[in-house]
């Protein structure tokens, strides 16, 4: 999260919400539903990781 303000919402089973600002940052599993509702105009960005075992 860089500029603005929101909430991410997670739900893997049970849903879960987490306050956005600049510097949070989140996770979104693979395969999980999320979203984010914005409350001001957002910047953000993502990042993917693939893991190999």
């Amino acid at each position: 999260m860089h500029e603005g303000e929101g909430t991410y919402y997670l739900d893997n089973g049970k849903e879960s919400t987490t306050a956005l600002k600049p510097g949070v940052i989140v996770p979104a599993p693979g395969g999980e539903w999320h979203k984010i509702v914005a409350k001001s105009e957002l910047v953000v960005s993502q990042a993917t990781a693939s893991l190999r075992v």
